[in-house]
Order: C-alpha cells, then structure tokens, then sequence
C-alpha cells in the first residue's frame, strides 16, 4: 500500500521569499464622499453623447413667461439697465375705454372725456387699436356738436330778441313779419351750417387729420400700426378738445398745446412705440410749417430791401 500524503501545513505558516508569493491585500482607505461631476463638462460624459442644454442664464436671459400665466415681462434680472430703446408694455390692459364697451350716452362720453383729459397714458393704453371707425366718429361728432349747439342756443336768443324787437317797435304786419323772418332765416342758418360743419369735420376733417399724422408716422419709423389705430387716436383726441375753446383769453392757445400732448401720448401708446418718436412725428410737421413761414418772411424782407431804390 502507498504511503498516505503528508499533511499540508496551513496557508499562514508558509513563508513566502522576499519578492515572491502574492501581494498583501491593501489596507481600505476610509470612504469619503466622491466628488460631484460636471453635468456639462464632456470629459464625464459617454463616449458619443452630447452633453446637456445649459439652463438659461437667470441675470440676463428674458422671462419665458409670467409664473401667473401672464405674458413676458422683461428681464429676471433686478439690476439690469432698462430698455429705453424699445417702448414699455403698459400696465394696462386694452379692455377699451368706456365709449367703446358701453352704451354711446352722454354720461358715457362724459366718463371717457374725464379718462381722456384726465390720464391720457392709461386712456391710451387701454384703448382699443382695431374695432372700426364707427366709435372715434360718433364720439367726435357729439364732441364737436355740444359746444357749437351752446353756440346755436345764443344765436336762437339773438333771433328771438331781434323777432321781439322788430313786432313791438314795428309800424306794422309787414315789420313785425320782416322780423320774424330775419330770426327764423338766422336759426335756420346757424343749425344748418353747425350741422354741416360737425359731420364734416368727425368724418372727412378726421379722415384727413388721421392721414397727415400717419404719413409723419411712417416718416418717422413709427408706424407699427395701422391706419385705423391713428384715426381712433386723432378721433377721440379732436372730440375732446373743443371745450377748452370756452376758457376766456387762453381758450385757443391751451386747446393747441394740450393737442399737442394728446396727439403724443395717444400715438405712443396706440402705436406701441418710444414718447420721443411721437414727438418727434407730431412736432415735425410744425417744425417744418414755422421753417417755411419763417422762411417766407426772410425772402418777403430780403426782396423787399433789394428792391428799395439806393438814396
């Protein structure tokens, strides 16, 4: 029988030579916490992957949209420059003004004549840019015919006055008839022409008013809308003025300058763009006006001095 194999000495009394044998296992380091990768840096990516979209920049880019399902408001930004290039949304929104929304009154024109006259900036920007010409016209014509009809009222008074007169100091029937055709031919006269001259000027004079400032417009580059905005403008702007005329001594002079004004702040918020540029649109055309005459009394005096004989 073979001899049974010796026995094996266990693994740990062997003693390996220097240099031989296997490596001792090496000691764990303590586990730390690895280092947070770059989402966007490619080395961390794999291989043929691109890498994720930035976000967007939060002290800069413009807001997607309002959190409150508004529109865009401007930049996120609490230190950036305004854009005082651009024109600035307005706080309002376009519901329109009361004669656009209500029964046509005379309490409802009254209600938007304070608006207007009132807070141009918030009349404007609540004013509808589109929804036909009906509305501006119909509200001219009542802003025109009320003063004047004051105006046909005194004439009425004058008439019945001088009717008056000529039957009681009259010799006769053909006197006192004289007189009261003389005042019936002044009232008639006076409703006529007044009337005339409203619709004409709601309809046609607007019609022509709106064309000049919408030519100074697209002069200007500041045309962003279209005609019928410029004639909504011009028509609420002209209904609302006449009554100014009333004031004694200043009357004319406080109706041109507050037009002026008007036609500026209702072509900026009508047409969406910078003041300056409406200013510039609605002063243009008298800067030009006042070159001209200016320029007409030099060459009246000019040619009046060459004229003159030498002494």
């Amino acid at each position: 029988a073979a001899p049974p194999p010796p026995p094996v000495p266990p693994e740990s009394s062997f003693a390996w030579p220097p240099g031989a044998g296997p490596a001792p296992a090496a000691t764990p380091a303590p586990s730390t916490p690895p280092e947070p990768k770059n989402p966007f840096s490619s080395v961390n990516l794999p291989a043929g992957s691109a890498p994720p979209p930035k976000p967007a920049n939060p002290f800069g880019e413009r807001q997607a949209g309002s959190p409150f399902g508004g529109p865009a408001t401007g930049s996120l930004n609490p230190y950036a420059s305004p854009a005082s290039a651009g024109y600035q949304q307005p706080t309002w929104a376009r519901t329109g003004l009361p004669w656009e929304n209500e029964k046509k009154t005379l309490g409802c024109w009254f209600r938007t004549f304070g608006i207007i006259l009132g807070s141009p900036s918030r009349a404007f920007s609540i004013m509808r840019q589109t929804g036909g010409l009906g509305a501006p016209i119909l509200y001219n014509m009542l802003g025109l015919g009320m003063p004047l009809a004051l105006i046909g009222m005194i004439v009425v008074l004058i008439s019945l006055v001088i009717m008056i007169a000529g039957v009681a100091g009259g010799n006769g029937a053909n006197d006192a008839a004289a007189a009261i055709g003389i005042g019936l031919g002044m009232m008639g006269a006076t409703a006529l022409f007044l009337l005339v001259y409203v619709v004409l000027a709601a309809t046609i004079g607007n019609f022509i008013a709106a064309g000049f400032w919408h030519l100074s417009l697209m002069l200007c580059g500041g045309a962003r809308q279209g005609y019928e905005t410029t004639f909504r403008v011009t028509g609420f702007t002209y209904g609302s003025l006449v009554w100014l005329a009333f004031i004694p001594y200043v009357g004319g002079f406080a109706m041109m300058i507050w037009l002026i004004v008007l036609l500026i702040i209702g072509l900026s918020k009508a047409h969406e763009i910078p003041s300056g540029k409406a200013a510039l649109a609605v002063l243009l055309p008298f800067g030009l006006c006042c070159g001209a005459y200016i320029a007409f009394i030099v060459l009246m005096i000019s040619g009046a001095i060459l004229s003159a004989p030498a002494r």
